[in-house]
């Protein structure tokens, strides 16, 4: 086999895998024991297409392009994507048929992800705790339970299976550690699918970790440590006792930072806070444990163990990767890097040189097939474009800033190889455009480099001594101070993120096509610019013409206030949404779809509420006696019965007690 047949064969797994987005394909939860061949049509459709596509590209190519693989090599890969289809679709997790989520006997609404509505009937559920638990945004403790047995009387106990999304009160939680077996108390709920465009889809999040029911807790009962106090040996232990280190000096929420971006914020319970503000920021990735940090390990053990032979390097890099991985956490960017990794470890061992290229799509071959699913996960997606970005991009950027020190250009060039290839994904998904994302990337980028290096050598000293480990740690109180400044000062600034409404997945695609385009074919890097304004221009003029056209009243599938928002030729006028689970998690992501950054007209009519962060021209509110209208922007209260200007249409409250409008 030729390595061009082998990148080939690669592509076909992973294009195969994309192609499920064409055509939804059958749940095979939903199939019932009277099994209907109908059932499988999409399915079978999809695998016959891309069949057939094989075959013809084998007829067709080898005809065109005599250089090209040979037909059997183009058969072949038509049917590596067929399977990687079927593969996909046999691993969608499906409840069992004794899981936890068939005794949900009524649908439960929730207001959010975190704060479910329970059920009257209590149960109690005992099973394995999987992972430390974790503060959620509602100040709850969450973790998964690997579900055993499920009572429902105090009679009437039944085993059952499958993962349980677990909340419970922060005091039930504590001394609570993965390995445990536990007893909860409370109230099993059906996890929300998401009810407004762009709102987040919980069951989906479930679903996609093997998990279809949920569980808001009350009381924990430890059963397992009846003869030790001990809990089980894990992982956790040590990434507890490095985060311990780290904090018991430099204190919150500095520690909880540097563990972070030691470990990754999956492993550390870093405050919402800080964790939003570098997602505001466009900093995100350093706070997940990726490329970045693998590198870092890397070169850090293959300088101390230069002086040996080739042998002694391979084996102190793979043990290094090894235990960054059981403390980070198996997860697809950690995976990503370590199989990356190790392909440099190879190439040591073996004095042969690696590519990059080929490394990346071997690593992202390997893990497909481990877990297909992960094609779908945005932050595999992300650390593969990102690389991709880096391998591909940074040299050119580099020689076209050769008229910079070449400190200076290395700092521009990698966060701007980066945020190109992971920007129209970006767009896709969030809608939003982080304005000064490269800019802080670079100004951040000695401060992350320098924390990293120290919170890593902190962890290592942390497991033997941890007062050394303290003591390192506290010696990188400037620079996170220094770094938590800086992401808090520009994510403050105004105009840090702009909405620019949603691209549509052809548009993401078009994009991605001019950016390979100017990859692949060097003779026209030249007129890069022009094809990158043409890449904007299809991004912002189709959404700016829908703007000024649509004409739209929306009502949000809201638990509690009736949220009403007016969408007038550019003008936007809102109604309610002052409760902060409303604004987060409902309001905010439809704003960002439809690409509004302001409003021209907010009324509350719930009385003294604190009115919303996003800039008005003019804000309305109840009084405390609901008898009069106050404008707290320039004009004068507004008697009860008096007309407003709400986003170009006349808007009258004929009863604020209701109220109706």
């Amino acid at each position: 086999m030729g390595s061009f047949e082998g990148v080939l064969w690669c592509l076909a797994y992973i294009l195969g895998l994309l192609a499920t987005a064409i055509a939804p394909l059958p749940s095979r939860g939903d199939m019932s024991l009277q099994f209907s061949w109908q059932e499988l049509i999409p399915l079978v459709s999809l695998v016959l297409a891309v069949v057939g596509l094989g075959i013809g590209t084998a007829i067709a190519i080898p005809r065109i392009v005599r250089t090209a693989p040979s037909p059997r090599s183009w058969l072949i890969a038509g049917f590596i994507a067929a399977l990687a289809i079927v593969h996909i679709w046999y691993r969608q997790p499906i409840p069992a048929i004794n899981d936890i989520s068939q005794f949900i006997n009524l649908p439960i609404e929730q207001t959010s992800p975190s704060t479910p509505t329970p059920q009257n009937n209590p149960v109690t559920v005992q099973g394995v705790v999987e992972d430390t638990p974790m503060l959620t945004r509602s100040h709850r403790a969450r973790f998964w339970l690997a579900a055993q047995q499920l009572q429902i009387k105090p009679e009437e106990t039944t085993e059952v299976t499958g993962r349980l999304y677990v909340t419970v009160p922060l005091l039930q939680a504590t001394g609570i550690y993965p390995g445990d077996v536990v007893k909860v108390s409370g109230n099993l709920y059906q996890p929300k699918a998401a009810a407004n465009p762009r709102g987040f889809d919980f069951r989906a999040f479930l679903a996609r970790q093997g998990s279809f029911a949920g569980f808001s807790g009350k009381f924990v009962s430890l059963t397992s440590r009846e003869f030790s106090d001990s809990p089980p040996w894990g992982w956790w232990q040590i990434r507890q006792k490095i985060a311990r280190s780290q904090v018991f000096w430099l204190g919150s929420p500095a520690g909880e930072l540097l563990s972070s971006m030691v470990l990754g914020s999956r492993a550390v319970d870093l405050p919402y806070e800080i964790k939003d503000q570098f997602v505001e920021t466009g900093l995100a990735h350093v706070l997940a444990a990726s490329g970045f940090h693998v590198s870092l390990l890397l070169g850090v053990l293959l300088f101390l163990t230069k002086k040996y032979a080739g042998k002694i390097q391979f084996m102190a890099g793979l043990l290094g990767i090894l235990i960054f991985i059981s403390l980070a956490g198996w997860q697809p960017s950690v995976a990503r890097a370590g199989i990356m990794g190790f392909g440099v470890l190879l190439g040591i061992l073996l004095d042969r040189k690696t590519k990059p290229l080929g490394s990346l799509l071997l690593a992202a071959t390997l893990l497909l097939v481990t877990n297909p699913l992960w094609i779908w996960d945005l932050g595999f997606q992300l650390s593969f474009l990102a690389t991709l970005g880096l391998v591909t991009t940074v040299e050119p950027i580099t020689k076209r800033l050769d008229w910079l020190p070449t400190l200076i250009s290395s700092l521009v060039a990698v966060p701007l190889a980066a945020s190109l290839w992971t920007l129209p994904l970006l767009l896709h998904v969030f809608s939003v455009f982080s304005t000064y994302s490269i800019f802080v990337n670079i100004l951040s980028t000695p401060l992350v480099t320098v924390i990293s290096l120290g919170g890593m050598a902190s962890a290592v000293a942390a497991v033997i001594y941890p007062i050394a480990g303290s003591s390192i740690a506290y010696a990188l109180n400037l620079p996170i101070w220094t770094l938590i400044k800086l992401v808090e000062f520009f994510s403050n600034v105004p105009g840090n993120s702009i909405a620019i409404g949603s691209i549509s997945l052809g548009q993401m695609l078009l994009v991605y096509g001019i950016i390979i385009l100017i990859w692949l074919f060097p003779k026209i890097h030249r007129y890069w610019w022009l094809m990158g304004l043409g890449a904007i221009a299809m991004i912002l003029i189709p959404n700016w013409y829908w703007q000024k056209q649509l004409f739209q009243a929306t009502l949000l599938a809201t638990p509690k206030e009736q949220v009403f928002i007016l969408q007038n030729q550019g003008k936007i006028g809102l109604i309610n949404a002052s409760s902060s689970n409303t604004r987060d998690f409902t309001l905010v992501p439809f704003l960002r779809q439809q690409g509004i950054n302001s409003l021209d007209t907010l009324i509350n009519l719930a009385p003294n509420s604190p009115s919303l962060p996003q800039t008005a021209k003019a804000v309305y509110q109840l009084d405390k006696d609901n008898k009069q209208v106050i404008q707290t922007t320039t004009q004068p209260s507004l008697d009860i019965k008096e007309t407003i200007d709400f986003a170009g249409l006349n808007l009258k409250i004929l009863n604020p007690q209701i109220p109706i409008i």
